[in-house]
């Protein structure tokens, strides 16, 4: 079994425990999202109240912007994040970005540069999407069904990540594809996006590239395997209930590997062997 390094886990056990531990507590539809006692000060964060804008606010507005020009028409994460927080942190982080749904609250390392930033917010508002979607984490399921939707969850996030950053560079804005192809824990991805880009391929096709390939680095793969069990497991402990033993229905994975425009793109989620 290969061996992980606390600095290698942390990032994914922070994005996966959140959602598993929100289900024992998840706010009404009818509650305004509150930041968590550990979120960033509201002047770092997205709703601003009427006003001049924050520095960190403007750098937020500046990105979301260029979110909602990647493709024609409203971009449909943008608009499920409507209740979100939408926060920079300019304190020590483990990960890049993260996403507490049971807060409603998606958090950005405010370090990082903003063409970095633009497929990490991709990425975190791709979950929002999925959650409102109802795509959240479930007690209800054994283990392998849970892991086999958090695997497909994190593989589509970042499928649709690399789609805007590739769209992005087409018009014009090469930098956030710079960032994919550059950082460690994307490139793989990035060069399967782009192999079959240039081979001709549909966004459909090249999305699916991009999502098959999540599930062929055996590290990636490890870490959340780790993080997602043991997120379930505490979910398990704090909610006092036993394992479930449910499956997930047939034709579950139709609805999230969706393209921007809502056109179907081909995913197989799957449960890798593991080392």
């Amino acid at each position: 079994m290969a061996r992980l390094s606390a600095s290698v886990f942390a990032p994914a056990l922070r994005q996966v425990l959140p959602a598993l531990l929100a289900l024992a507590a998840v706010p009404s539809a009818a509650q305004l999202p509150e930041r968590p006692a550990s979120a960033p000060d509201a002047g770092h964060c997205l709703p601003a109240p009427p006003g001049s804008l924050t520095p960190q606010q403007a750098r937020l507005t500046v990105l979301l912007d260029r979110i909602e020009a990647t493709f024609p028409g409203p971009d449909p994460l943008i608009a499920a994040a409507a209740p979100a927080a939408i926060c920079l942190d300019d304190r020590p982080m483990e990960g890049l970005g993260f996403y507490e749904p049971g807060s409603q609250s998606l958090v950005l390392d405010a370090g990082l540069s903003d063409d970095l930033l633009f497929p990490i917010l991709v990425h975190e508002l791709r979950h929002v999407w999925q959650y409102n979607s109802s795509y959240c984490p479930s007690l209800a399921l054994s283990r392998s069904e849970h892991l086999l939707q958090i695997y497909a969850m994190e593989a589509d996030a970042q499928a649709i990540a690399t789609l805007y950053g590739w769209a992005g560079a087409r018009a014009g804005q090469p930098a956030p594809w710079a960032e994919l192809e550059g950082h460690y824990r994307t490139r793989d991805i990035a060069a399967r996006f782009r192999a079959a880009a240039e081979a001709g391929a549909s966004d459909a096709d090249a999305v699916a590239a991009a999502f098959a390939a999540w599930y062929d680095d055996p590290d990636r793969v490890e870490t959340y395997y780790r993080a997602a069990c043991s997120a379930w497991y505490d979910a398990l402990d704090k909610a006092h209930v036993g394992a479930g033993s449910g499956t997930l229905a047939e034709g579950h994975f139709d609805r999230l590997c969706r393209l921007p425009d809502g056109s179907r793109y081909p995913c197989q989620p799957r449960l890798p062997s593991r080392p």
